[in-house]
């Protein structure tokens, strides 16, 4: 899967609160404004997103690979609603503490017939020239069991990312953290025993710039991936 990104449109709508469950992504004032990035990592069926922070109500429709960009507003409890476009069923509706001047990304993946989310924290150190940062995170529910060492590589240089599994980075917060790596073209590689599986498309981090490269599914024969541009 190529590097595709398409935007749309976040509308404030009016007020509203509705929390489930809280938890906290790092640690911090709620006085001030905080950033949160919605991408949606599949492209089945539009997903409707409700994002209630405490001074609005940011209502975002997403389908195919879409990216909302980072919007601006109130730090501190901020609810997050994933829901069916067509039948309104909610799959996830829980609550964040979101810290002052933070960026974070919501990721909508599907898990089943259902989506949910993962909201994870960006260090946002720019890069020196030449240089690219960039972290891989598993999104693959085919074999939630499974873990495989990544690697992303050309023909100068390898960089690794072992023992993941899905999710992993929701019980560790420190893979969620960026690797500083010499900017250029590069293939993603997963490795697990004997099976190599290699991701076809390359994709090219380019200097200064921070990436994710979100992994949507392994099998035996196949390894999808995207990489997702933050900056």
């Amino acid at each position: 899967m190529k590097n595709l990104f398409y935007y749309i449109t976040c509308i404030v709508i009016g007020l509203s609160a509705c929390t489930k469950t809280t938890t906290s992504n790092s640690e911090g004032s709620t006085s001030g404004n905080t950033f949160l990035n919605v991408t949606r990592i599949d492209s089945n069926a539009k997903t409707n997103i409700v994002v209630t922070p405490s001074n609005g109500n940011l209502f975002i429709t997403l389908g195919g690979l879409y990216t909302c960009g980072y919007m601006s507003f109130a730090s501190g409890l901020t609810t997050i609603k994933v829901q069916s476009q067509l039948s309104g069923q909610v799959y996830q509706s829980s609550g964040y503490i979101l810290y002052d001047d933070n960026r974070n990304t919501a990721f909508i993946y599907p898990y089943g017939n259902y989506y949910r989310a993962s909201v994870v924290t960006e260090d946002f150190d720019i890069p020196a020239t030449g240089y690219a940062h960039v972290r891989v995170l598993d999104f693959s529910a085919r074999n939630v069991s499974a873990t495989y060492n990544f690697s992303i590589s050309n023909s100068a240089n390898n960089y690794s990312f072992n023992d993941r599994y899905f999710l992993d980075h929701e019980l560790n917060s420190d893979l969620t953290k960026f690797t500083n790596v010499v900017a250029g073209s590069y293939v993603l590689y997963a490795t697990r025993g004997n099976s190599v599986l290699i991701n076809p498309y390359a994709f090219n981090l380019l200097s200064g710039k921070i990436y994710t490269i979100v992994v949507t599914d392994i099998s035996n024969t196949n390894l999808a991936s995207f990489s997702m541009p933050h900056i």
